[in-house]
C-alpha cells in the first residue's frame, strides 16, 4: 500500500524528530558530561585528517574550522533524519492502514517506538564502534549506564517524536488534499525541539560563564620570582610588547572539543591506578591539601606558527606527578604515564619525564583558581613538551609498560613534543607605520623561548640578515619560562623595512632558519615582519 503522505511532510517529520534527537544528546551533555554524537562523530572524523592538511584547514579557518565541521555535522544529522522519516513512511505504509492516515495515536506511537528501538540496534553495532564508544556505547569514557541511556532514550525519543509529528500531517494530508498545511499542533514537537536545543547552548553559556565568575579572584601578575627576586620588566612604556606574565584571560585556549567540559568539582576525584601498588583516589579537598609548589612555566601549543600567539606564559601551582606516583608505589617496568581528562582526551609522557619534580598537576594558575577553559579543576604542566602533553581536566593517572600513543600521536603529531627554540617580534607589530625623527630611536622588542634550555643571545637583523645587532635580554622568571628582549634602532631614511629576530638557546646553538610548518612536531623559522617608518623628513626641517 503507497503513503497517502507526500514525502515532503514525511521528510520534514524526520527532521524535527532528529532536532529532538539531538536536544537529548545535549541535555545529556550537561547533565552527565557526555560527548553528544555529533561532537564524537566530528572527532573521529578528525582522525582521518593528515596532520598537514589539517594545520592548512586551521591556517585558513582559525578555530572557525572545528565549529564548522561541528555545525556541518548537525546538518548532515537533521537532514540524514529526514531520510529516516521517508523511510518510515514507507515502511508505515506496508503494515496497511498505519499509512492511510486513519491510524490511532497510540498504535502510532508504539509504531514510533520500534522504530526508534530499530534504529538504536542498528547505531549500536555500526556508529558506536566507528565513534569509540564500543558496541552499544560500553567503552563510552563515562559511565556505560549513562551512555547507554543517554542512546536509548535520544533514539526512542526520535521514533516518538516522528510518529506523533507526522499524525497531523498525515491526517491533513487525507482530509484536505492539501501538501503545505502544516498545523499548529504539527510545530508544536518543532518549537519544542528548537527550544531543547536552544536551551543546552544557552545552559551551556550559562554555565561557561558561572564557572569563570566563580573561579574569578585576584591573580597575580606581578613580575617577581617565586624566591621573591624582583624581576625587571620591559613593557613599560614600551607598547605592544608581551607582558612577563600572561593574564588568565589572555592565556591562549586551545581543545578538541566544540564543547569543553564544566566538571563539578564535588564529584570530581583523581584516581591514580594502572602499575600501582595502590590504588589512590583524590578528591578535591585532599588533593589541595597535599604539599605544592609554585613554578612560572611557559606553554606553548605545537600549532603555533612563526610569529604566532598559541604561547602564554603563567605562574602554576600543584602537586609534583611524581610525588603522587610514589605515595601510590610505582611499579617497576613503567614505560609511559597515560593521563585520563574528563572529555576523554588521553595523553601520555614517558617515566623519565615524570620523575621530573617540575611536572606538576596544578590547580592554580597566577594565584586564582584554575578556569575552566585551562582545565579546572587540575591540569597537567609539563615544561619543555608541546600544550597537548599538558592535559586539561585531569581525572586519571595510569602508569603501564608500553609505549602509548595519545590522542594526536594517533593522528600523526610528534610524540616526543620537544619545544623548538622560537623568537617573535610584538613590537612594531607587522604592518605598522611608525613615526621617527632624525636621531629618535625606534623601539623593537619581543619575546623568546626555548623550553628548559633557556634563552642565551637573541639578534636582529635589519637588512635581510646581512647584519645582526644582538638584543638586551630581561630576566628570566624561571628555567623554562620565556623572555623578553629589546633593542633600539636609528632608521636613515623614511622607507619600508623588513626586521627580522633570531634566537640562541643555553647551549649556544642558533634557532633553525629553515621555515617549517607546525605538523607534525612543531614550526621552526626566524620571524620578519615589515614596517614603514616615515616622519624622518620632518625632523630635519
Amino acid at each position: 500500500m503507497q503513503s497517502t503522505v507526500p514525502w515532503r511532510r514525511e521528510f520534514l517529520a524526520g527532521a524535527i524528530a532528529a532536532a529532538a534527537f539531538l536536544a537529548v544528546y545535549f541535555v545529556a551533555r550537561f547533565i552527565w558530561q557526555i560527548p553528544a554524537v555529533p561532537e564524537a562523530v566530528a572527532e573521529r572524523i578528525l582522525s582521518f585528517v593528515p596532520p598537514a592538511l589539517f594545520e592548512a584547514v586551521v591556517q585558513v579557518l582559525g578555530t572557525l574550522a572545528k565549529k564548522l565541521n561541528f555545525y556541518a555535522i548537525l546538518i548532515a544529522i537533521v537532514g540524514f533524519g529526514g531520510l529516516l522519516g521517508l523511510l518510515y513512511g514507507r515502511l508505515l505504509a506496508r503494515l496497511g492502514p498505519g499509512g492511510s492516515g486513519n491510524e490511532r495515536t497510540p498504535t502510532t506511537l508504539l509504531y514510533g517506538l520500534g522504530y526508534g528501538l530499530l534504529l538504536w540496534l542498528i547505531y549500536a553495532v555500526t556508529l558506536s564502534p566507528f565513534i569509540l564508544r564500543g558496541f552499544f556505547g560500553l567503552d563510552a569514557s563515562v559511565p556505560v549506564y549513562n551512555a547507554v541511556a543517554t542512546d536509548v532514550i535520544a533514539f526512542l525519543v526520535f521514533g516518538l517524536v516522528l510518529a506523533y509529528v507526522r499524525q497531523p500531517f498525515t491526517r491533513e494530508a487525507v482530509e484536505s488534499g492539501a501538501e503545505n498545511v502544516i498545523s499548529r499542533r504539527s510545530l508544536a514537537p518543532l518549537a519544542a525541539s528548537g527550544l531543547a536545543v536552544g536551551g543546552a547552548y544557552m545552559l551551556n553559556r550559562t554555565l561557561g560563564a558561572q564557572s569563570q565568575a566563580y573561579l574569578a579572584g585576584p591573580v597575580d601578575t606581578t613580575t617577581t620570582s617565586p624566591t621573591g627576586e624582583e624581576v625587571p620588566i620591559f613593557q613599560e612604556g614600551f607598547e605592544g610588547l608581551e607582558p612577563l606574565v600572561t593574564p588568565n584571560d589572555e592565556f591562549y585556549v586551545i581543545s578538541k572539543n566544540v564543547i569543553d567540559p564544566t566538571v563539578d568539582v564535588n564529584d570530581w576525584n583523581l584516581t591514580i591506578t594502572g602499575m600501582v601498588e595502590n590504588k589512590m583516589v583524590l578528591d578535591y579537598e585532599t588533593f589541595t591539601a597535599m604539599p605544592t609548589t609554585q613554578q612560572y612555566c611557559t606553554l606553548q601549543c605545537i600549532s603555533n606558527e612563526v610569529g604566532g600567539d598559541l604561547i602564554g606564559n603563567a605562574l602554576w601551582e600543584g602537586v609534583p606527578l611524581w610525588n603522587l606516583l610514589l605515595q601510590a608505589g610505582i611499579q617497576p617496568g613503567v614505560k609511559d604515564i597515560v593521563l585520563h581528562a574528563a572529555d576523554g582526551y588521553q595523553e601520555s609522557i614517558p617515566i623519565e619525564k615524570a620523575q621530573d619534580p617540575h611536572v606538576i598537576a596544578a590547580f592554580r594558575m597566577n594565584g586564582a583558581t584554575l578556569p575552566n577553559n585551562h582545565g579546572f579543576p587540575v591540569r597537567l604542566v609539563v615544561p619543555n613538551i608541546y600544550g597537548m602533553k599538558n592535559v586539561k581536566w585531569l581525572t586519571r593517572i595510569e602508569p603501564v609498560d608500553h609505549d602509548f600513543r595519545g590522542f594526536w600521536q594517533q593522528r600523526g603529531w610528534s610524540d616526543e613534543a620537544i619545544i623548538k627554540t622560537m623568537s617573535r617580534i610584538d613590537a612594531p607589530r607587522h604592518g605598522a607605520s611608525v613615526s621617527a625623527k632624525v636621531d629618535r630611536e625606534v623601539l623593537i622588542g619581543g619575546i623568546a623561548f626555548a623550553g628548559n634550555r633557556g634563552i642565551g643571545k637573541v639578534e636582529v637583523s635589519i637588512d635581510e640578515g646581512d647584519n645582526w645587532q644582538e638584543a638586551i635580554l630581561g630576566k628570566s622568571l624561571a628555567p623554562f619560562s620565556w623572555v623578553q628582549w629589546k633593542t633600539t634602532w636609528e632608521p636613515p631614511v623614511a622607507a619600508n623595512y623588513k626586521i627580522r629576530v633570531r634566537a640562541y638557546d643555553g647551549t649556544g646553538e642558533v634557532q633553525d632558519e629553515k621555515e617549517v610548518e607546525p605538523a607534525p612536531d612543531g614550526a621552526s623559522g626566524w620571524h620578519t615582519i615589515s614596517t614603514r617608518i616615515t616622519g624622518i623628513s620632518d625632523g630635519q626641517n
